[in-house]
Parts: C-alpha cells; sequence; structure tokens
C-alpha cells in the first residue's frame, strides 16, 4: 500500500484532535540486540538509540525503492523532537572477540577462505555486543505532533516501519510497527518498561538522535548511484575494443576524474550514522517498585562518577573524597554563595532544614570477593528540586558547556595522589556502579562501617547486654523507617 492511499477519516460530529502520539513498537524476535556502542565496540548499546532505529528505516527505504511520499513521510520523523524511549533493564552476554572475512576491502587479500581456498579475503576482529532485555520489546514515542502532519505522514511511516527487518546487527530480527493514538496511550504499552526521555537537566546517558535532512545525507554516503555508475563504466571498458574502448575510456575519465586503470575499484561507502546526540534521564518502571513504600527524599536516579585514573582508595578514606566532590561542585557552581540544596547552609551559615545534595560512597561490597575499594562515588539529589535548576549549577562540574559531554572531575589529595572521576555512561556498569543496587527496594539491608546512631540507648551495656541490643535494634530499625 503506497503512503498517498490512505487519508484519515473523522466522523462528522468528531472534534478532530489538535495533536496525537506516534509509536514505533519494536518486538525483538531473538529476545536479543545486537549493537555496538558508539564510544566502544566491545559493550552493547542499551537501549538502542533513536538514530540506529531511523538508519533501520531508511536503510528499508532504500532496499525497497520506496515511492516519494514515503521518503517525505521519513524526512518530516526526522525532524520531529526527540522521542521518548522504553525499554527494560537488560543483562549483557560476555562479548568474545571473533574474525570474519571483510566484505568491503579495497585492495586485494592476501589470505584465503578456507571454505572457498581459491577466494582471497583477509579477516578482522568483531564482538558482537548482546543486550539480553528483561522485556523483549522496544517503545520509541513522540507525543504532541501536529495532527495535519500525522494523518498526511502517518500512513508512510506506518508503510516502511514494516518493512524493517533488523535494529543493529543482521542477526538482531525485529518486527516494528507504527501506532497512531489520538488520546493518551494506554498505560500497559509501557508495562515493565523503563522511559527514557529528553533531560531538562542532567543526563544519565546521550542518545544518537535523527535530524531533517539525515535520508539524504546517509543515502549520499552510500553513494550507491556513484557504484553503479562506476560498475558499468568499468565494464563498458573491459567489454569493448577500438575505437569504442577509446570512447569508454573517456567517458570512464570524465565520470570518475582519474583515467581508466584495471586496478581502480569503486569508492568504499562511507560508514552509515547520524550526527546528532542529545542527553536522556532515564525513570524506572513503576513494576520496580513491587509495593514498597516510595522513597520521599531523594530522586533514585544517582549521578554516578567512576574513576578513569588515580590513585586506589578504600571505604575509610569515604569522607575526605565526598567532602572534596562537595567542595569541587560548590567551586564548579555558577553562583556564589552556592544554593542552599547544594552547599548544606542557609546563606546566613545556619543548617538547611529541607533535603540537600548528598554525596555518596560506592564501594565494592556485596560479593565474596568485595574488598570494601570505591569503585565510585555518587551524587543524589534532592525530590522536587527543579531539573533545569540542578543542571545549571551542576552542569559546569560533571558536562562540558559546549559539547554536553562528560568531563573530567579531579580530586587531590596531596601525598595520597590524585583520584580522576567521570560520569559513568557504559549500558552496563559493574553492579556497584548501577543507581538500581542503592536504590531499589530490598527485604535485607546490610552496614559495611559502623552504625551512628541518632541517640543514646538507656539500657546500661555492661549490666544488660541482651536489653542493649533489642534497644539499638529498635533504634536502626527506627532509623531505617525515617
Amino acid at each position: 500500500m503506497s503512503a498517498a492511499d490512505e487519508t484519515s477519516c473523522v466522523g462528522a460530529g468528531d472534534a478532530s484532535p489538535s495533536t496525537v502520539t506516534l509509536d514505533l513498537r519494536v518486538e525483538l524476535l531473538t529476545g536479543r540486540c545486537v549493537a555496538a556502542a558508539g564510544d566502544d565496540r566491545t559493550a552493547a548499546e542499551w537501549p538502542p538509540h533513536p538514530g540506529r532505529l531511523f538508519m533501520a528505516l531508511a536503510a528499508a527505504c532504500f532496499e525497497t525503492d520506496a515511492d516519494p511520499a514515503v521518503r517525505e513521510a521519513l524526512d518530516w520523523l526526522a525532524g520531529l523532537a526527540p522521542p521518548v524511549v522504553l525499554a527494560s533493564a537488560m543483562s549483557e552476554r560476555t562479548a568474545v572477540q571473533a574474525y570474519v572475512p571483510v566484505n568491503d576491502a579495497n585492495r586485494v587479500q592476501s589470505g584465503t577462505l578456507q571454505s572457498a581456498p581459491g577466494l582471497p579475503r583477509g579477516r578482522q576482529d568483531r564482538y558482537f555486543p548482546t543486550a539480553v532485555p528483561r522485556v523483549p520489546r522496544l517503545g520509541y514515542r513522540w507525543a504532541d505532533v501536529d495532527a495535519d502532519d500525522a494523518a498526511r505522514h502517518f500512513a508512510g511511516v506506518r508503510e516502511i516501519a514494516a518493512e524493517v527487518i533488523r535494529l543493529g546487527h543482521s542477526s538482531s530480527l525485529v518486527r516494528v510497527e507504527a501506532v497512531r493514538h489520538d488520546e493518551e496511550p494506554a498505560a500497559e504499552d509501557a508495562a515493565g518498561l523503563d522511559t527514557w526521555a529528553p533531560a531538562r537537566g542532567l543526563a544519565a546517558r546521550h542518545l544518537r538522535v535523527p535530524s531533517r535532512g539525515d535520508l539524504d545525507r546517509l543515502e549520499a554516503a552510500y553513494g550507491e548511484a556513484e557504484v553503479e555508475r562506476f560498475v558499468e563504466l568499468k565494464h563498458a571498458v573491459e567489454e569493448s575494443s577500438g575505437r569504442e574502448k577509446t570512447a569508454a575510456k573517456k567517458a570512464f575519465e570524465a565520470s570518475v576524474g582519474k583515467p581508466y586503470r584495471a586496478s581502480l575499484t569503486a569508492r568504499i561507502p562511507v560508514p552509515a550514522r547520524v550526527g546528532r546526540s542529545i542527553g536522556y534521564a532515564r525513570q524506572a518502571a513503576d513494576g520496580d517498585l513491587n509495593g514498597a513504600v516510595p522513597n520521599r527524599l531523594f530522586s533514585p536516579h544517582l549521578h554516578v562518577l567512576s574513576p578513569v585514573g588515580g590513585a586506589r582508595f578504600d571505604i575509610e578514606e569515604t569522607l575526605a573524597l565526598t567532602r572534596a566532590l562537595r567542595f569541587a561542585a560548590m567551586k564548579a557552581a555558577p553562583t556564589t554563595p552556592p544554593p542552599a540544596w547544594l552547599s548544606g547552609h542557609e546563606p546566613g551559615g545556619g543548617v538547611v532544614k529541607n533535603p540537600h545534595l548528598a554525596f555518596l560512597p560506592l564501594p565494592f561490597v556485596g560479593d565474596r570477593h568485595g574488598d570494601g575499594h570505591l569503585l565510585g562515588l555518587a551524587i543524589a539529589v534532592p525530590l522536587g528540586l527543579d531539573l533545569a535548576e540542578a543542571g545549571r549549577h551542576l552542569g559546569p562540574l560533571l558536562a562540558d558547556p559546549q559539547t554536553g559531554e562528560a568531563r573530567d572531575v579531579k580530586l587531590t589529595f596531596g601525598r595520597r595522589g590524585d583520584w580522576t572521576l567521570r560520569l559513568e555512561g557504559r549500558p552496563n556498569p559493574p553492579a556497584a556502579l548501577s543507581p538500581e543496587t542503592w536504590t531499589k527496594p530490598h527485604h535485607h539491608w546490610a552496614s559495611v562501617t559502623p552504625v551512628v546512631l541518632d541517640r543514646y540507648p538507656k539500657t546500661d551495656r555492661t549490666a544488660d547486654r541482651a536489653g542493649w541490643t533489642r534497644e539499638v535494634s529498635a533504634i536502626v530499625a527506627q532509623s531505617c523507617t525515617r
């Protein structure tokens, strides 16, 4: 069905909505997604970036020789505001190095294929990083889309979405469905899925997103017409003789810009990519709470910093490290004095009574090999704090203001050495650097350091050790409840 074959109809007495919501639902048919992260080809990209989905749509468009209406619909889709991404938590398979034949080499290879001894082809290392999500489906959602534009282009988007067969590597088989909602999408559409939305303040991760014109740029980077023209001209030279061969060589040089030589090959296509990335923040799936009492003081989205260089520190050195990070945050803040929610002190010097930033150690514990050394630090932001306000004051510490990329945070401790940290951005970091390790509901908690009680027990520890233990246990339990 062509994009022009479908029209949007509204009943005579119905009021047409001014905006609609557009969903692209992706079902992972193999239950996994094989796609390498842009900055680490051994790590899996998760969630798959909106830019990767757009490249899959573009590939389907080129492969099916779609009509102009479909191309126009894809260009319109690329020009919309970046979508919300719905994806569950995942586990990552260990990446194993493999060596595979090269398909696009521009020179003769000296090696031979075992399966075809007379055919020379070299081999290069590949990793095939794989994410295995808890829920094998994804969603990409554009809200507040102009209803008239959607009516004009939705059929084209739906048509080409149905042609997509993979997302990432060719082994990542998918089924893609485009859905338009005239009303608020049903809650069950996002059941079990985390919501990744463009960040208003601090970002947990940067995702590549498409822009208007990317379809033409991707087509130009591949250069199919140029490659086909090269093959036709070279074939004409090789299959002709006499005056026809001379004319064919002139035509070849006029088109290619080089005199004909038998060793010349067509240019290798430029790797396909979209060039814009923006920050995204994650909101955990509602089902993750499992009916637990919600945390009412801090956002569960910790800003995790992991070391990229410097000395190794142990949990006993927590206070010096968190104090240094707090001072670095106040020094980098654009206002003097910094706001009370950052410093913990009112302008007059008094202690702030509302929740303020918390600076936390992330030690290697809870594992039989855990030795208590620090894998990083985290910053917890109070609930209710405006994200734009948080980003304005913490951004100069954590990210480059021009590019938005994470910047190094260097903490200095004299003879003890330096510690350089950076916002954690790996898709599957160690457990201690995953916010969920410290914020999701648990039935059992343990302290790996001495506990400071919030009041003195009245029972004499020497005279009544059992009574003292009961009272202290009650104090700790009440502290946890509070």
